[in-house]
């Protein structure tokens, strides 16, 4: 257990150093001009919104991932590399049984990475809509300021 916090700490400490953030800009700035090269037929089918949220929220995934969970993987992995080794030098009997769990864990894992995964695509259209909707009221907003609408608001 001692062992494992240890290597996350290490990890993290190199991971703190700006990986993450580098890794988002590289990816920002990559995208920024393959958006330039994208034909207008396809932003003009996909609202500006879900464009910019499945863009700006995947960035930030990757960055997070980048950051903290290559250390928190890593640190599961030895985890579980020391209790087999524990567990096969105290009982054999023991050992069996927890490698008989193993599989049972690792699919009850997996069905909630999947079910997760159905929400997150859910929640990512919502909020594709919501920005789509946002920018269409602020053009809104701006064709009526361009109109002379202004001046008839009064503060």
């Amino acid at each position: 257990m001692i062992f494992s916090r240890v290597s996350v700490y290490v990890a993290s400490k190199e991971n703190h150093g700006g990986t993450g953030e580098k890794v988002a800009y590289n990816l920002r700035m990559k995208l920024f001009d393959k958006i330039d090269l994208i034909g207008s037929g396809f932003i003009q089918e996909n609202s500006k919104g879900q464009i910019l949220s499945r863009l700006n929220n995947d960035v930030m995934n990757i960055r997070e991932f980048v950051s903290f969970r290559i250390s928190e993987i890593f640190a599961q992995i030895l985890s579980i590399v020391l209790v087999v080794v524990l567990i096969l030098m105290t009982d054999i009997r023991l050992s069996l049984v927890y490698l008989v769990i193993l599989p049972v864990y690792v699919i009850c894992f997996y069905i909630c990475d999947v079910k997760s995964r159905a929400y997150y695509d859910g929640h990512q259209k919502q909020l594709g809509r919501l920005m789509s909707y946002f920018e269409r009221g602020l053009s809104n907003r701006d064709s009526f300021h361009e109109k002379g609408f202004k001046k008839s608001i009064k503060p």
